[in-house]
């Protein structure tokens, strides 16, 4: 795939020509537009709708401790690789920045992924990313 930013990219009237089938991963104010083929580009720059954006979040999860055994390598096995795991007054948080189309489709999708981990560990809260 190759990689451009939405911005330099020439205007679909330029005529530039394009391999068929050729892939671009667009990036933009955040939003990364992916699966878009060069005539796709004028319709991304009138309506960005398919933009995934990322969000930061925490989960604070239950049923595990600092001392489970593989924690680290069952959450990244369970899709949990976007996320940090630190340990704060006895509890297991995980920092998010996951990409998704909107911030509760980014929380669904992590508590699955934490719920489905092989360490058995649950989601017991949502918390704001600190800034």
């Amino acid at each position: 795939m190759r990689e451009s930013v939405l911005g330099t990219l020439p205007p679909a009237s330029a005529g530039v020509p394009a391999l068929a089938g050729q892939v671009y991963v667009l990036r933009y104010n955040g939003y990364k537009l992916m699966n878009c083929s060069v005539t796709d580009m004028s319709k991304l720059r009138k309506n960005p709708k398919c933009a995934n954006k990322y969000y930061q979040f925490i989960l604070v999860l239950g049923n595990v401790k600092e001392a489970t055994p593989n924690l680290e390598d069952s959450l990244f096995e369970a899709g949990c690789d976007d996320a940090l795991i630190n340990f704060r007054n006895g509890m297991v948080n995980l920092d998010f920045d996951r990409e998704a189309h909107s911030r509760e489709e980014a929380v669904l999708s992590a508590i699955k992924s934490v719920e489905s981990s092989s360490v058995r560990a649950v989601v017991v809260s949502v918390g704001q990313a600190e800034s």
